[in-house]
């Protein structure tokens, strides 16, 4: 048997036992249906290397409709995280973060756009990112969440620090207070200078 059968029996069981079954999930079947019961009954006789033709017709049009089926998932997954990129980089804060503080922000966006698209022939995942269809369906799930993580992440690295100042009551009335009168004018002191240090937005 030559290197080239193997490998035709390899990937039909692949496909059998893997690859039909998320076709199936996803309810795409029609005449596929058939092709998938035939090829298991051909992989189940012992005489299956006589047969290797027909397995090579059955794997075909599963093996197309998987690859159609991942091929989308992987672009729409790879151009959703993209635009998300784009949005974060597009924010003004953005410039001012160091490049270190950057990668940190995007890496959980990053790590899931796969630009070079390398689906084998009869393959299951692509060759570059690794990732099935469930993970990409996950990944998809996971967008906005991821979005707005990072987002928060930004807002918080590149909100301006707060001024806080500590108000010393002894500075309003050191000397003491020896009257109602005093009282009630070391009292409006006070609240005039609180007043005038939240207008300027100074943490109190």
């Amino acid at each position: 048997t030559s290197d080239k059968n193997l490998k035709l029996i390899k990937s039909a069981r692949l496909i059998s036992g893997t690859v039909w079954p998320v076709l199936e999930a996803h309810g795409i079947d029609g005449e596929l249906f058939d092709h998938a019961n035939q090829l298991q009954e051909l992989l189940n006789q012992a005489n299956f290397y006589s047969h290797l033709d027909d397995i090579h017709n059955h794997i075909k049009p599963i093996s197309k409709a998987y690859s159609d089926l991942y091929n989308n998932l992987h672009e729409q997954r790879t151009k959703s995280y993209q635009e998300a990129l784009a949005f974060l980089a597009s924010r003004p804060e953005w410039i001012t973060l160091s490049e270190e503080a950057r990668i940190a922000i995007s890496n959980p966006l990053t790590n899931r756009v796969c630009a070079e698209f390398n689906l084998p022939t009869y393959g299951y995942t692509c060759q570059i990112c690794k990732a099935n269809t469930s993970q990409m369906e996950s990944d998809l799930a996971a967008l906005d969440g991821l979005k707005n993580q990072a987002l928060v992440r930004l807002q918080e690295l590149t909100a301006p620090e707060e001024k806080v100042e500590r108000v010393k009551l002894t500075s309003f009335f050191g000397n003491g207070l020896e009257s109602e009168e005093e009282i009630e004018k070391a009292v409006e002191q006070i609240k005039t200078h609180l007043l005038k240090l939240m207008a300027e937005g100074v943490k109190i």
